[in-house]
């Protein structure tokens, strides 16, 4: 997503093998990276750090400095780890799926004009579904798009904002 790079350990279930890099200089589409891709990632001494940002754990750097280099390596298997909307914190940057999540009302996913979230419910816990705005830099296929009142499985990257679980999904 814009500014934000979610990486995991392919093939990875357990929790604790997701990383989100933030910043310009890893910004997805300027690098052509996609869902899916294999990367390398080198860490530059002195330059990267590591940030708790209301929760969501990242690695980051100056903007106006090179702190990371990254490498397209070929495609990876991402295969969503069915989780509980309790454990969406320890499973941050990984795809997951939340299994029987039921939202009361329906409404939009995404707008041009405000961030979106969505309260949803599965086994009695109620989460965040997190959708960000358009953007001319990054166009959203959930804008305008509408949803109804339903229960079903929802999958996406789990995040952390406030110190709280999220879903953000993907497509």
């Amino acid at each position: 997503t814009y500014n934000n790079l979610a990486l995991a350990t392919e093939g990875a279930a357990e929790a604790g093998n997701g990383i989100t890099l933030y910043g310009s200089q890893i910004e997805p589409s300027t690098l052509g990276l996609t869902r899916g891709d294999k990367v390398r990632v080198t860490l530059l001494k002195g330059m990267a750090k590591y940030q708790n940002y209301s929760g969501m754990y990242e690695l980051t750097g100056d903007k106006n400095a090179t702190w990371c280099k990254i490498e397209k390596l070929g495609t990876a298997t991402i295969t969503e780890v069915k989780i509980a909307a309790t454990e969406l914190v320890a499973y941050q940057a990984m795809a997951v799926t939340i299994e029987n999540a039921s939202i009361a009302t329906g409404g939009v996913w995404a707008t041009t004009t405000a961030n979106t979230s969505h309260t949803f419910t599965a086994a009695g816990q109620n989460f965040t579904v997190f959708c960000k705005k358009s953007t001319t830099e990054n166009p959203t296929v959930f804008e305008n798009v509408p949803f109804v009142a339903t229960t079903g499985n929802i999958s996406g990257l789990a995040a952390v904002f406030s110190g709280k679980g999220q879903l953000v999904p993907r497509n």
